[in-house]
């Protein structure tokens, strides 16, 4: 139920009216939106809710709404208004000037002072004895849950191609049976910039992680395993609450979903991310940047060559696409993907098995046994799950240590099971308290059955 007057003491009917329609209550916050736009400050003092910061939040909530109405409710029309509204938002902060994508990307979720990052529009400061958190610790010395192939075959090749496409990656060479160093290797630099180089595997080292793929974009390039200041919960790095490059990719997807991206809208967005410079640990030589992305017809292209993804989804086009792969790549690990596969209805890419196997999503590293003693080997086995694509070649498997067998649900379309997941469920207390006093509150899709 949405609520815009005051409601007094005895007007039952007005307390327990029924719920309003998702697009009734979207126009409703961007009604808020605007006025905060039109209205707040555009500075307010050091560490205060700006203009800036509304204007980005509004191009955030927009792009959700607007692309959830367009791929669960069909209302083309509402969502066509919310993503005008994403796009515009994006655009005010894009022609200021104020903002600029900075070249040390992990600096960005790493540093003990965001005040004068260019790339930052508002953070939360974190100090000694006063507030602190314990990422950075997770990120140095603790088993982390990882991060998947999936993830790790997302990155481009250097060359800007998909891994399966491109020559200078020459996937059908292993068919995808390829070590971590080799995968690192002629790739995106933001995978050098958020994932170690060297697979970490419980059993062998102490900072390792679930899949074999460790993260490090939170973690200073100075921290250590013996200073405090990189242990426990005792840390104080700065975190990014919304930033220039996110607010990027709100305007590039909100423009692809309105058909406006072109050559002008991927230079003012995605190949400002890419012009980032670069370097492993912030030292020695740039890595290699990506080739710009260029826009020919309805297709994107790298260096001439048109990308032809052989994972894509062939529901989305393929500048969606891409659009969707930089977001991903972008902001990993920053706590969006899960509300991503929500608002497209993509749930079914969550799906960790095949007739042959496990997916990519269930896959970690690529391990060869040979690679370690046979006290370490027993020490993994005992600790890791593990997935062998040739049984006749026992040494070498995918770690699978993601999902329990016998409590895997993978997704199946049109399952209410599965299919109730895209919205949260209604609290039953408050369908009761309804109930009791003579008046209805729905549940939400599938939410209503017992399993």
């Amino acid at each position: 139920p949405y609520y815009d007057t005051e409601v007094f003491p005895g007007e039952t009917d007005k307390m327990y009216k029924p719920r309003d329609p998702m697009a009734d209550v979207a126009k409703k916050i961007l009604e808020d939106f605007e006025f905060a736009a039109a209205n707040v400050r555009q500075n307010d003092g050091a560490q205060q809710v700006n203009r800036d910061v509304v204007l980005a939040f509004m191009s955030r909530h927009m792009l959700y709404f607007g692309t959830f109405l367009k791929y669960h409710k069909n209302d083309n029309a509402t969502a066509t208004l919310l993503l005008q509204k994403a796009k515009w938002a994006a655009e005010q902060l894009m022609a200021g000037g104020k903002y600029q994508i900075v070249d040390d990307y992990r600096g960005i979720f790493a540093s003990e002072n965001l005040s004068a990052n260019k790339e930052v529009i508002f953070y939360r400061q974190y100090e000694t004895a006063k507030a602190s958190h314990a990422l950075v610790s997770y990120n140095n010395t603790e088993g982390q849950t990882g991060t998947t192939l999936k993830v790790v075959e997302t990155y481009l090749a250097a060359d800007g191609l998909p891994i399966k496409q491109s020559p200078l990656y020459n996937y059908a060479a292993d068919n995808g049976l390829r070590y971590y160093p080799q995968q690192y290797a002629n790739r995106d630099p933001r995978m050098a910039a958020s994932l170690v180089d060297t697979i970490r595997v419980q059993g062998v080292h102490n900072a390792y992680s679930t899949t074999g793929f460790l993260s490090w974009k939170f973690l200073p390039y100075e921290a250590d395993q013996v200073n405090l200041l990189y242990n426990g919960s005792t840390n104080t790095t700065d975190a990014p609450i919304i930033r220039y490059g996110e607010v990027l990719l709100n305007y590039a997807e909100a423009a692809a979903e309105l058909g406006q991206f072109d050559q002008a809208a991927a230079d003012a967005s995605i190949n400002k991310l890419r012009a980032r410079k670069i370097k492993k640990n912030n030292t020695g030589p740039e890595i290699p940047r990506l080739p710009n992305m260029v826009i020919s017809g309805t297709n994107v292209t790298a260096n001439g060559v048109v990308i032809n993804d052989p994972d894509r989804d062939p529901s989305v086009s393929p500048i969606l696409w891409e659009i969707r792969r930089e977001r991903m790549v972008e902001l990993l690990f920053e706590g969006f993907r899960k509300n991503d596969l929500r608002r497209w209805k993509k749930y079914e890419y969550l799906k960790t098995m095949e007739t042959n196997g496990p997916t990519t999503l269930g896959k970690g590293a690529y391990v060869d046994f040979n690679k370690f003693t046979a006290a370490q080997v027993i020490n993994i086995k005992k600790a890791v799950k593990f997935f062998y694509p040739n049984p006749a070649d026992q040494p070498k498997a995918f770690i699978y240590n993601l999902y329990d067998n016998n409590m895997r649900r993978d997704w199946i379309p049109g399952d209410s099971y599965y299919e109730r997941q895209y919205l949260n469920a209604v609290p039953l207390d408050h369908i009761k308290l309804y109930k009791d006093l003579g008046f209805t509150l729905s549940q939400n899709p599938g939410w209503d059955t017992v399993n």
